[in-house]
Protein backbone atom coordinates (compact mmCIF):
# COMPACT_ATOMS: atom_id res chain seq x y z
CA UNK A 1 0.00 0.00 0.00
CA UNK A 2 2.83 2.47 0.65
CA UNK A 3 4.31 1.87 -2.24
CA UNK A 4 1.05 2.58 -4.24
CA UNK A 5 0.76 5.96 -2.12
CA UNK A 6 4.62 6.82 -3.08
CA UNK A 7 3.22 6.58 -6.65
CA UNK A 8 0.64 8.61 -6.57
CA UNK A 9 1.79 11.36 -4.89
CA UNK A 10 3.17 13.66 -7.66
CA UNK A 11 -0.15 13.35 -9.15
CA UNK A 12 -1.63 14.88 -5.49
CA UNK A 13 1.48 17.30 -5.79
CA UNK A 14 0.67 18.58 -8.95
CA UNK A 15 -2.55 18.95 -8.56
CA UNK A 16 -3.05 20.88 -5.50
CA UNK A 17 -0.55 22.88 -6.51
CA UNK A 18 -1.39 23.76 -9.90
CA UNK A 19 -5.33 24.38 -8.60
CA UNK A 20 -4.40 26.03 -5.69
CA UNK A 21 -1.58 28.56 -7.22
CA UNK A 22 -3.17 29.17 -9.83
CA UNK A 23 -7.00 29.66 -8.67
CA UNK A 24 -5.53 32.85 -6.45
CA UNK A 25 -3.91 33.95 -9.48
CA UNK A 26 -7.00 33.87 -11.22
CA UNK A 27 -8.81 35.45 -8.47
CA UNK A 28 -6.29 38.16 -8.53
CA UNK A 29 -6.91 38.95 -12.31
CA UNK A 30 -10.43 38.44 -12.00
CA UNK A 31 -10.60 41.47 -9.15
CA UNK A 32 -8.33 43.32 -11.63
CA UNK A 33 -5.35 43.26 -9.27
CA UNK A 34 -3.40 41.43 -12.37
CA UNK A 35 -3.91 41.71 -15.90
CA UNK A 36 -4.18 38.80 -17.85
CA UNK A 37 -0.78 38.19 -19.27
CA UNK A 38 0.99 38.78 -15.99
CA UNK A 39 -1.58 36.17 -14.89
CA UNK A 40 -0.82 34.15 -17.59
CA UNK A 41 2.90 34.63 -16.95
CA UNK A 42 2.82 33.59 -13.20
CA UNK A 43 1.16 30.73 -14.14
CA UNK A 44 3.30 29.40 -16.59
CA UNK A 45 6.14 30.08 -14.47
CA UNK A 46 4.33 28.49 -11.55
CA UNK A 47 4.07 25.14 -13.54
CA UNK A 48 7.71 25.54 -14.89
CA UNK A 49 8.70 25.65 -11.13
CA UNK A 50 6.67 22.78 -9.87
CA UNK A 51 7.94 20.81 -12.63
CA UNK A 52 11.53 21.39 -11.85
CA UNK A 53 10.91 21.14 -8.26
CA UNK A 54 9.64 17.75 -8.72
CA UNK A 55 12.46 16.82 -10.89
CA UNK A 56 14.37 17.43 -8.23
CA UNK A 57 12.93 15.73 -5.43
CA UNK A 58 13.11 12.68 -7.35
CA UNK A 59 16.28 12.82 -8.39
CA UNK A 60 17.22 12.62 -5.07
CA UNK A 61 15.57 9.08 -4.82
CA UNK A 62 16.82 7.59 -7.39
CA UNK A 63 20.06 5.82 -7.84
CA UNK A 64 21.45 6.85 -11.36
CA UNK A 65 20.39 8.37 -14.78
CA UNK A 66 17.88 11.33 -13.47
CA UNK A 67 17.04 12.06 -17.08
CA UNK A 68 15.53 9.15 -17.28
CA UNK A 69 13.54 10.35 -13.64
CA UNK A 70 12.90 13.45 -15.03
CA UNK A 71 11.21 11.64 -18.19
CA UNK A 72 9.10 9.56 -16.15
CA UNK A 73 7.87 12.60 -13.53
CA UNK A 74 7.23 14.96 -16.34
CA UNK A 75 5.53 12.90 -18.77
CA UNK A 76 3.02 11.70 -15.98
CA UNK A 77 2.49 15.57 -14.94
CA UNK A 78 1.89 16.06 -18.42
CA UNK A 79 -0.58 13.20 -19.65
CA UNK A 80 -2.44 14.30 -16.45
CA UNK A 81 -2.39 18.09 -18.05
CA UNK A 82 -3.11 16.73 -20.87
CA UNK A 83 -6.49 14.37 -20.09
CA UNK A 84 -7.53 17.55 -17.77
CA UNK A 85 -7.49 19.76 -20.72
CA UNK A 86 -9.05 17.58 -23.27
CA UNK A 87 -11.81 16.00 -21.37
CA UNK A 88 -12.71 19.03 -19.20
CA UNK A 89 -12.22 22.19 -20.66
CA UNK A 90 -12.09 20.78 -24.41
CA UNK A 91 -9.01 22.23 -25.37
CA UNK A 92 -7.47 21.87 -29.05
CA UNK A 93 -3.89 20.67 -29.58
CA UNK A 94 -1.83 23.45 -31.33
CA UNK A 95 1.69 24.23 -31.37
CA UNK A 96 1.61 26.39 -28.37
CA UNK A 97 0.37 23.47 -26.32
CA UNK A 98 3.10 21.66 -27.68
CA UNK A 99 5.59 23.45 -27.03
CA UNK A 100 4.76 24.32 -23.62
CA UNK A 101 4.44 20.27 -22.30
CA UNK A 102 7.90 20.46 -24.41
CA UNK A 103 9.28 22.90 -21.77
CA UNK A 104 7.49 21.19 -18.67
CA UNK A 105 9.18 18.17 -20.14
CA UNK A 106 12.78 19.66 -20.49
CA UNK A 107 12.32 21.54 -16.91
CA UNK A 108 11.66 18.23 -14.94
CA UNK A 109 14.38 16.71 -17.02
CA UNK A 110 16.73 19.04 -15.77
CA UNK A 111 15.29 19.42 -12.34
CA UNK A 112 16.17 15.66 -12.01
CA UNK A 113 19.72 15.89 -12.87
CA UNK A 114 20.15 18.43 -10.22
CA UNK A 115 18.29 16.27 -8.13
CA UNK A 116 21.07 13.28 -8.59
CA UNK A 117 23.71 15.66 -8.41
CA UNK A 118 23.09 17.09 -5.05
CA UNK A 119 22.66 13.60 -3.81
CA UNK A 120 25.89 12.47 -4.64
CA UNK A 121 27.39 15.63 -3.50
CA UNK A 122 25.86 15.67 -0.02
Amino acid sequence: MKKILKKYKIIFIILIDIFGINLIISLLNLINLLNNSVSSILIMLNTIFLYLYLGIYFGKKTIKKGFLTGIKVGLIGIGLMFIISILFFQIKINISMILYYLILLTSSIIGAMIGINKKENT
